[in-house]
């Protein structure tokens, strides 16, 4: 802060999360400093934009979670971390080592129960094991799961907390449906039905088979296509608007 001060620089502070995964994790002290010294205050959801306002008495600008642009570009590994899918694949993804709040219990019994025509695989640090399931249990670079996401037919986000996701926009962004929980920001990220699925938190394991059974017969492609649209579109506004928010 200092730094930026003494060359006339302003500061803007992005509020991804207004509160820490568990309750042992810190306070808020932190971020009650740093968003009473910010020049501009952002935040990616109304979700998190209005438990900022009502916890620290100021309100972020609101504007669209961007794409991570160079990522998604990023050309394939030599070596892919998951072979090409014989029929549709499901994928869950993230830090899953956070198992309560990722809702990977979930997954892991979809997975276990089966859905016709589909296959299922776990990527991150302590992805479960499970048995007729593809599971990679480290860390990914950047291109590895930017492949496995784009070989994926939907990516299963049943969380249980979320202020907004990357992990949707960036199945969004490459191919595929996200089917979320309509928890925190994820129903401003989700359109049901146009742009992905959203079910209940009191979904029931069968009913999230059930949502994937709804992606075939050409459904998959169609949701796909929009969400693609809709969230580069998004990415645009969010260039756009983070011009003007930032400007002197």
């Amino acid at each position: 802060h200092r730094a930026a001060r003494a060359v006339g620089a302003r500061l803007v502070f992005v509020v991804h999360d207004h509160q820490h995964h568990t309750r042992t994790s810190g306070t808020h002290l932190g971020l009650r400093r740093q968003v009473r010294r910010a020049d501009v205050l952002l935040a990616h959801s109304r979700f998190v934009a209005d438990r900022v306002a009502a916890r620290f008495g100021r309100r972020p600008a609101l504007m669209p979670q961007p794409v991570p642009v160079a990522m998604v570009r990023l050309p394939a590994p030599s070596t892919p971390v998951l072979p090409e899918p014989e029929g549709r694949r499901a994928l869950h993804f993230g830090v899953l080592s956070r198992r309560s709040t990722k809702g990977t219990d979930i997954a892991v019994a979809v997975a276990e129960g089966g859905v016709p025509g589909w296959e299922f695989a776990f990527l991150g640090v302590q992805a479960p094991d499970v048995p007729g399931a593809r599971s990679v249990d480290r860390f990914l670079d950047a291109d590895e799961m930017v492949d496995a996401v784009r070989s994926s037919t939907a990516s299963l986000l049943p969380y249980r907390m979320a202020s907004q996701s990357g992990a949707v926009v960036l199945a969004q962004a490459l191919g595929s449906v996200p089917i979320a929980c309509r928890v925190g920001g994820l129903g401003e990220q989700i359109d049901h039905g146009r742009t992905g699925l959203l079910l209940e938190p009191s979904a029931t394991p069968a009913r999230w088979a059930r949502s994937l059974q709804d992606l075939d017969d050409g459904g998959a492609a169609e949701l796909a296509a929009a969400a693609h649209r809709s969230v580069w579109a998004q990415h645009e506004r969010f260039a756009v608007e983070a011009a003007r928010v930032v400007a002197p």
